[in-house]
């Protein structure tokens, strides 16, 4: 999720939305409570998948959509077909989020994936399957992978 103001980031969406799923919207939805709507209308009928990457920066852009999505998502649950990922890089805020009886995402999780960094022999494997094995490459990909690059 970027950083940006919501109107803009809900521009780049829509464009996104009229030219991957060609669903005509019509104006300009300013805020991202629209724009999800607009999905979970379309997920009625079409089954769709919407990942959303760093999930929790979204409350940088707008404090209340937490709340706005959670009346969304109570009210379109049953007949949507939306298979909605969110993703996040900050464990502790993740958790919280879906997990905490105070916030409004509490209990709309079906799901929790926790990934785990790929361990050192794996990445080690993958090179040697494509013959492209050298100790420097190893510790980049560890470095991208699951090590800590700072």
């Amino acid at each position: 999720m970027s950083r940006k103001q919501e109107s803009l980031l809900c521009e780049e969406f829509v464009e996104q939305i009229r030219t991957v799923l060609n669903i005509p919207i019509f104006g300009q939805p300013a805020r991202l409570r629209e724009v999800m709507e607009v999905l979970l209308q379309f997920s009625i009928t079409t089954p769709i998948t919407v990942i959303l990457d760093e999930f929790q920066d979204i409350q940088r852009v707008n404090r209340a959509f937490f709340s706005e999505l959670q009346d969304l998502w109570d009210r379109y649950r049953q007949q949507s077909r939306m298979h909605l990922v969110c993703c996040g890089s900050l464990y502790s805020l993740m958790t919280r989020l879906f997990q905490d009886g105070r916030e409004p995402l509490f209990g709309r999780a079906d799901h929790r994936i926790n990934l785990q960094p790929l361990r050192c022999r794996y990445i080690a494997q993958m090179l040697n399957d494509r013959q492209e094995f050298k100790p420097e490459k190893l510790l980049q990909w560890y470095m991208l992978s699951g090590g800590v690059p700072k």
